[in-house]
């Protein structure tokens, strides 16, 4: 008899921790329509030179909510916190791409610049971003010639 009053009791448990997830996932569904674009159009200003984190970035901020709400988490003001943890987020991506990448100067003749410039126009692409894409497509080529 009393396992069957603790099977009862762990299914009462289960339920309510189902109950507690499918009211989180609604609530981060609702965070997300709410808040994404806010949360995108911060990580695209502070994130222009490494624009291929963005949708990273944008990503592990809602799944810290997900966490944050699933853990029992009470969050007041989500709009400041989802930005606090964005923030966070650029932080840490900076700090790595400080360790993945180095600062070089490097002179382009003002018609190759021109060039580029239009090229990129309207490309959703930093100037920095295709100069580093064409460089490692001719290393590539280089590569596929030996």
């Amino acid at each position: 008899m009393l396992i069957f009053f603790i099977l009862i009791f762990i299914h009462s448990l289960l339920n309510i921790i189902k109950w507690n997830e499918d009211k989180n996932k609604k609530l981060i569904e609702k965070m997300w329509q709410e808040y994404e674009p806010y949360i995108r159009k911060l990580c695209n200003f502070k994130l222009k030179s490494l624009p291929y984190y963005i949708d990273d970035c944008i990503q592990d901020v809602f799944l810290d909510l997900s966490d944050a709400l699933n853990s029992g988490k009470q969050i007041e003001y989500p709009k400041a916190w989802l930005s606090k943890v964005a923030n966070n987020k650029i932080k840490d991506i900076y700090a790595q791409a400080k360790k993945e990448s180095e600062n070089k100067t490097i002179r382009f003749p003002v018609p190759l610049i021109e060039r580029i410039n239009n090229a990129i126009k309207n490309q959703n692409v930093s100037f920095s971003a295709f100069v580093i894409q064409a460089c490692e497509y001719a290393l590539n080529e280089l590569d596929n010639e030996k």
